[in-house]
């Protein structure tokens, strides 16, 4: 797998990626190895619990529609972190960061008016999950879907522009929602999706406060994306990412 050097944290991005796809591990839960550590877990207690979910059936790695939230005393999983971000540059580098480690069933659902930065935010993405920095990622409002390919893993995204659609038969043509369950999925103006919202996904609302400046509200829903926020959350933190 190949992967752009976006920033310092994309070393352990790209480990936990890797070992969380073979093991079924949520890459949340992963932590770098270092000299005389063999442990995969940050924690013994979250090694214990993701053993007693393999048991009981529900699985580690929770993502896509048929997968239901994991739910913690009564309370499903969600994290929400809202951002401020200078620049397309620091955009772009921001949704590389959520395109890192992405796998079929992950879907994120992109919110905001015209000129807000979705696509931008999607270039990044797609270029840290495919591996190439060059590759041409466009709005796909005139073709509906643009798709890239991750060649050595088998693996589609899918950018979808919904704003023409009227829900129900358009989204059928598109696929929605069987692609939601096997490959990755950015979706700008997913309100034209109604009840067919994944269970699990990420939700990036964004706001323009002036030409360059945007906000960005991240919402994670399930186990998983709540992990990938709180992990963004600690890249910037610890300036690993502006």
């Amino acid at each position: 797998m190949r992967m752009p050097p976006v920033s310092a944290f994309h070393t352990t991005a790209v480990w936990a990626a890797r070992y969380s796809r073979l093991l079924g591990i949520p890459s949340c839960l992963l932590k770098p190895p270092r000299r005389g550590d063999i442990s995969l877990f940050k924690t013994t207690a979250q090694r214990d619990k993701h053993m007693a979910s393999i048991q009981d059936g529900r699985g580690g790695h929770t993502r896509g529609m048929t997968a239901m939230p994991k739910v913690d005393g009564g309370v499903a999983c969600t994290a929400t972190l809202e951002v401020s971000v200078a620049s397309p540059e620091e955009m772009e580098e921001t949704g590389a960061f959520f395109g890192a480690d992405a796998s079929g069933g992950d879907v994120v659902l992109l919110w905001g008016d015209l000129g807000t930065g979705k696509t931008c935010f999607a270039r990044g993405f797609v270029r840290a999950r495919v591996g190439d920095p060059g590759l041409a990622v466009t709005s796909p409002s005139y073709l509906l879907d643009n798709t890239y390919e991750v060649a050595d893993e088998d693996l589609t995204l899918h950018h979808m522009d919904l704003y023409r659609l009227q829900g129900g038969t358009d989204l059928r043509v598109l696929g929605i929602p069987g692609v939601f369950e096997t490959c990755v999925c950015l979706v700008e103006w997913p309100d034209r999706l109604g009840a067919t919202q994944p269970v699990n996904r990420l939700d990036v609302h964004l706001t323009a406060v002036n030409e360059e400046e945007r906000i960005l509200k991240f919402i994670g829903h399930g186990a998983w994306w709540t992990g990938v926020v709180e992990d963004f959350q600690e890249a910037r933190r610890t300036r690993k990412l502006r």
